[in-house]
């Protein structure tokens, strides 16, 4: 008996659900349709018929992961009381999104598999890193907006804290035997990334405030 469309797509997000955790666990060249299918209980046919090769399965599966973890780097507080606070509460939502198992699964991925996966790479560094930049940028101008000032982050800087606070959030993550990093921890690496924005804003007076 064949499937309705609503239950092909079920089976289809069923084998995705399988198929990410097995990927986490391996490289794709280690992993087959048969272990996916095995995995959930499946036949190799059914599998097969819906996902035709590992690697059209893989970006099924990842892409997924990497949608979740842009939507909420996207979501950008609008604190605009200072640009104290603007700085504070953006590297706390980068901060808290890094600490998430979404974004760490996903940034594992990116660095095992980003190489011969070269679809990753560009939409990382757009909705993933840019979504984080662009929201810094708009929180700071939003505050000068307040004070009827425009206020900037200088080139460059925004990146360069976002990949610090990746690297002291994330790679100790995922060495082998970690552990969890303490409260002082992460507070050091949220103060050093408001430092090193704070550092870097500028500002024009009696400038037209921008638009909201």
């Amino acid at each position: 008996m064949s499937m309705t469309a609503v239950e092909r797509e079920q089976f289809r997000a069923a084998i995705r659900a399988a198929a990410l955790p097995l990927f986490l666990e391996r490289p794709i060249a280690d992993l087959t349709l048969k272990g996916v299918a095995e995995a959930m209980g499946a036949s190799f046919w059914a599998v097969y018929r819906q996902y035709e090769t590992r690697e059209v399965l893989y970006r099924a599966a990842v892409a997924p992961l990497i949608d979740e973890v842009a939507a909420v780097a996207a979501r950008t507080p609008r604190t605009t009381a200072s640009v104290g606070a603007a700085v504070g509460a953006c590297v706390r939502h980068a901060v808290e999104l890094m600490q998430g198992a979404r974004y760490r699964d996903m940034f594992y991925l990116l660095l095992r598999d980003g190489a011969g996966q070269d679809w990753i790479e560009p939409i990382y560094r757009d909705r993933i890193v840019g979504a984080l930049v662009r929201g810094f940028e708009a929180a700071v101008r939003r505050a000068g907006d307040q004070h009827g000032l425009v206020i900037g982050i200088q080139p460059g800087t925004s990146q360069r804290v976002i990949r610090t606070l990746e690297s002291n959030l994330l790679l100790p993550r995922l060495l082998p035997n970690s552990v969890p990093l303490s409260d002082e921890e992460v507070a050091a690496a949220r103060q050093a990334a408001v430092n090193g924005l704070m550092a870097a804003t500028y500002a024009v007076e009696f400038a037209e405030p921008a638009a909201a």
